[in-house]
């Protein structure tokens, strides 16, 4: 009796479990080692998961916090600020490498000639893209830094996907010289 329940007990936990396997044992890497950095994707309410049904609408969201008593500029792909966003920012991977898309189509769209942000000491700012606008969404998809649907499909197919891209950021905000540090930031998830 006590074996058939183990048998049962392991049954359960595999159908039960078996969407989170399939993204478990995939290192995330979400926080910068000052954990003033964070990367998360959302579903339309806006709760963190890693597991999306077909047709769902993936939120993208990257939080800063400035936590030093100085202004912190943010740029895209070229030296100068203490957050630099790389070209591959929120880019789609299919789980074999191949590239998919972003959600967006550029960056500082409307505000060319001011390629460079500054914002207050000890605040958070959260940069949000969804994969997808919808109408109640529509305030959002031009909101700084990014602009435009960037992708040519409503919606990701079922499977396993990643998101990687790359930031730079200064660990001497405010004062010289500079200290930039690099990293990658990714999230394994699942359209099921």
């Amino acid at each position: 009796m006590r074996k058939l329940f183990f048998i049962l007990l392991a049954a359960f936990c595999m159908t039960s479990c078996g969407d989170d396997d399939a993204i478990r044992g995939k290192k995330d890497v979400t926080v910068n080692e000052e954990g003033n950095i964070h990367f998360s994707l959302l579903n339309d309410d806006l709760k963190e998961t890693r597991i999306f049904r077909e047709g769902d609408n993936i939120v993208f969201d990257f939080s800063f916090e400035n936590t030093s008593d100085f202004d912190l500029a943010i740029n895209t792909d070229f030296d100068g600020g203490d957050l630099i966003l790389d070209n591959d920012f929120f880019l789609v991977y299919k789980e074999n490498g191949e590239r998919v898309d972003t959600p967006y189509s550029g960056m500082f769209c409307e505000d060319i000639l001011m390629p460079t942000w500054n914002f207050a000491p000890h605040t958070t700012y959260h940069i949000y893209c969804w994969w997808y606008p919808r109408a109640e969404n529509l305030q959002w998809l031009n909101m700084w830094p990014t602009c435009g649907s960037g992708n040519n499909s409503p919606h990701l197919p079922k499977g396993r996907y990643y998101c990687k891209f790359s930031v730079q950021y200064n660990t001497n905000i405010g004062h010289e010289p500079a200290v930039m540090r690099k990293q990658d930031y990714v999230i394994y998830f699942k359209v099921i």
